[in-house]
């Protein structure tokens, strides 16, 4: 019975070729769409689920809430709190502080160094709480000592080659040597820790330790309960609540003096990569987005939908060619069960045959998926069975819930009506036709308007004015041991190119995390504390950022007291203090100033963090000689040429130091990667379920315009032209996509505006968005069913006619 039934399927996807070729093409690419979304899912799902114990590991975050602050989430902690969380309650079980971490220049040999992307420390519980393997060395000891370290696998390779490194000492640019206790395993991709170097913590606390002055009692860094500065996570015991050890650190802090606006709040490690957007100070380099993921899910689903509605409506739409088929196997004796079973089999074989093609379809895609996510996701078959699973259930679903209404509604022909030729299609199969197209058309609207949405935000940001020149940019570091004593003269061979216009220095670049700090404000009665951003650059710096002075001035070479009692300030600081005109005013930084700043100026407000932060207030200092990063603008139209000669003068000034650079447009992009990759995945997959929807359309009007051929005969035997006809036959599907518009309009902006909540700084919804998209899908319609329907209103009459 089974063999019969799949050689009568398998006659009718050959014998009705057109059909077949739209409902497989339409469920083939809707599967390989979920199925890279679910390898995109599932590895962004992934992230830190190899930590040992994760469901009981915890980053300990600091809610920030001084005045001034919009950022209040902050994913640092303070130094000594790890290790007083252990000796104060008997819940936790281990603990782990890390470094921030950042790029760092490491000595091969005298005349050879290398670039590693993060040199971080730790507590020697790293390997503990994290579970990250050792190729050589013992975990529990490896970073218990100062001065010593462990690298990676790969770094080993490069630095040592084939010899071991254990033992060895490692040189770094800053001067500090390291004994390598260790190699590491690379680490896994998808651990939101990353690192080349982790050097031991004992390091960190020694070298603080020989640079107090003599006779000095004060806190060490690491000793401070008044500075926000390590990352912090806690492995709580089994069983222990979360909620109830959060209370009880906050009941520390206010033991230890902690500042009223520090409140402690614990987040779970597994939601560290999806639910940290609005968490700053974050060493978090690939922050992914929840929002995002529900958004690509609903999209896998929509577009599923789609290809299963194609399908549902083509099948119910041929039920006149298949009715004597029914006819007669009820007349026969079949059960209408049977044939339900028949018709559904029939499509669990055609999705079982799409499955095939959009998992080839999928293969060809998945390298432009790695290089939009930066990811490396494969089809490892062997090692995800959950992939498995899941086309297999795709294949289940897609086969049921597109099979079943077709299936149901042929098989309740009456045998009698079909076999007498009395059987026709009923209104109520037009209607749930018409039905599913405005659905379609209803999904497809709402994708193409969250598409435009989504771009004009991110056009809106790459045009914003940020309140300074990203443009040709060039940022070098100048912060190594090798490198500053050559700073002023690295600095004053470019401002002799010709191929720069002006260079500056700073300690952060907009883009990069900024510092904060306490404010008071001149005969303030307030109380409340201010909690202000700042910076700290040299004279020419907002110069060659083409920063705007809009009152007072900037730092002058011609004022000498600007690099100890003066301070720029932008708009936003301006507006904290109350006043149009804050110039000559003073700030102090915390309770122990005395002496204070004076105001001499207010900058334009710059966004040094993302635009889906509020601009906070920004004090900035001077330091009149050069700083740690050194920006260069490049003249317009020469950055090829000027490249060359940048990178000439520093192997002059820095001979065998590697010339490590980037562009501060570059800091923007990666600032925005998330929109950015968010957008086009979004544009990719709205664009195949749109493709999908015409598909379908296209096969609607070929079956409709081939039932209606002798009625096309019949008007142009009675003189109605080509134009006519085909007006008529696309106004029968147009005025349903119509209605989908209606449908689907305010939901979108529902949608969208729900979206761009996410943003301080974001679009207008305008209003002409919705149109614009519903003339897209309208216009969409009409081409998928235009060169059908015209090439049947100009068939011969004749022909037609004696068609039935």
């Amino acid at each position: 019975m089974i063999k019969h039934y799949f050689t009568i399927a398998t006659r009718n996807l050959m014998k009705n070729k057109l059909f077949s070729l739209i409902n497989l093409s339409g469920l083939a690419m809707g599967m390989a769409a979920c199925i890279l979304i679910l390898l995109y899912l599932q590895f962004e799902l992934s992230f830190d689920r190899n930590i040992p114990n994760s469901d009981r590991v915890y980053r300990i975050l600091t809610i920030d809430k001084g005045q001034g602050v919009s950022s209040q989430y902050v994913a640092i902690a303070l130094p000594p709190l790890g290790p007083t969380l252990v000796q104060s309650f008997p819940e936790v079980e281990s603990y782990c502080r890390l470094t921030g971490g950042g790029p760092q220049v490491l000595e091969v040999t005298p005349t050879r160094q290398i670039e590693v992307n993060i040199q971080r420390s730790a507590d020697s519980t790293l390997f503990d709480v994290f579970g990250f393997k050792l190729l050589k060395g013992n975990p529990k000891t490896a970073l218990t000592k100062p001065y010593t370290g462990v690298i990676t696998e790969s770094l080993a390779k490069i630095v040592f080659g084939s010899a071991d490194p254990m033992g060895k000492t490692i040189k770094l640019s800053s001067g500090l040597q390291a004994t390598v206790t260790g190699v590491a395993e690379d680490l896994p991709e998808n651990s939101h820790i990353t690192f080349d170097i982790v050097l031991s913590m004992k390091t960190l606390e020694a070298l603080q330790k020989a640079g107090l002055p003599p006779g000095n009692t004060g806190p060490t860094f690491l000793e401070s309960w008044t500075n926000l500065g390590l990352p912090t996570y806690v492995r709580l015991k089994q069983g222990s609540s979360a909620a109830t050890f959060e209370k009880k650190v906050n009941k520390l802090y206010r033991e230890k003096g902690v500042p009223e606006p520090w409140i402690p709040s614990v987040q779970p490690v597994q939601d560290v990569h999806l639910k940290s957007t609005g968490i700053i100070f974050d060493t978090n380099a690939l922050k992914g987005d929840a929002s995002s993921i529900y958004t690509l899910s609903a999209v896998a689903i929509l577009i599923l939908l789609i290809a299963s509605v194609n399908y549902m409506n083509l099948s119910t739409a041929r039920v006149t060619s298949r009715a004597k088929e029914v006819g007669l196997r009820k007349v026969v004796g079949s059960e209408r069960a049977q044939l339900i079973w028949q018709f559904i089999g029939e499509s669990i074989l055609l999705a079982t045959l799409s499955m095939i093609v959009a998992i080839a379809f999928a293969e060809l895609m998945l390298p432009w998926l790695n290089g939009l996510t930066g990811y490396h996701l494969k089809m490892n078959y062997f090692h995800n069975p959950v992939l498995i699973l899941c086309e297999i259930g795709l294949i289940l679903i897609v086969g049921v819930l597109a099979g079943f209404y077709p299936a149901l509604v042929l098989s309740g022909f009456k045998p009698i009506d079909v076999l007498k030729g009395a059987f026709h299609s009923s209104h109520k199969g037009q209607s749930l036709r018409r039905i599913l197209v405005v659905f379609q058309f209803t999904l497809s609207i709402g994708l193409i308007c969250g598409t435009i949405v989504v771009n004009k935000q991110l056009h809106f940001i790459w045009t914003k004015d940020q309140g300074y020149n990203r443009e040709q940019v060039l940022i070098l570091n100048l912060g190594s041991a090798k490198v500053a004593p050559r700073a002023s003269a690295i600095r004053a061979d470019l401002n002799a190119s010709s191929f720069v216009v002006s260079t500056g220095t700073t300690v952060s670049t907009p883009g990069s995390q900024f510092s904060r700090n306490n404010a008071r404000l001149e005969n303030d009665p307030s109380t409340m504390t201010r909690i202000w951003s700042q910076t700290v650059v040299d004279y020419d710096f907002m110069k060659t950022l083409d920063m705007k002075i809009i009152k007072g001035r900037g730092f002058s070479r011609d004022y000498p007291g600007d690099s100890l009692q003066s301070v720029v300030i932008n708009e936003a600081a301006a507006r904290e203090m109350g006043t149009s005109d804050p110039v000559g005013k003073k700030i102090y930084q915390g309770s122990a100033d005395s002496v204070g700043a004076t105001v001499i100026g207010v900058v334009k407000d710059f966004h040094f963090a993302s635009i889906r932060e509020k601009v906070e207030p920004m004090i900035i200092f001077l330091f009149p000689r050069e700083l740690n990063l050194l920006c260069v603008r490049l003249k317009s139209g020469s950055v090829k040429a000027a490249m060359v000669n940048v990178e000439s003068i520093w192997k002059k000034q820095c001979p065998g130091y590697p010339f490590s650079y980037r562009f501060m447009d570059q800091d923007f992009e990666r600032m925005y990667r998330q929109e950015i990759n968010f957008s086009s995945i979004v544009n990719a997959f709205s664009g195949l379920a749109i493709f999908i929807a015409c598909l379908g359309l296209y096969g609607l009007a070929s079956h409709s315009t081939e039932q209606r051929r002798k009625e096309i005969g019949i008007r142009k035997v009675m003189g109605a032209s080509v134009i006519t006809i085909t007006r008529l036959l696309i106004i029968d599907f147009i005025k349903w996509v119509l209605l989908a518009n209606v449908i689907a309009w305010p939901v979108a902006y529902w949608v969208s505006d729900r979206w761009l909540a996410n943003y301080q700084y974001r679009i207008d919804q305008s209003l002409l968005i919705f149109p614009l998209a519903g003339t897209i899908a309208l216009l969409i319609a009409i081409i998928s069913i235009y060169l059908h329907v015209w090439r049947a209103a100009r068939e011969n009459p004749i022909k037609s006619i004696r068609y039935e």
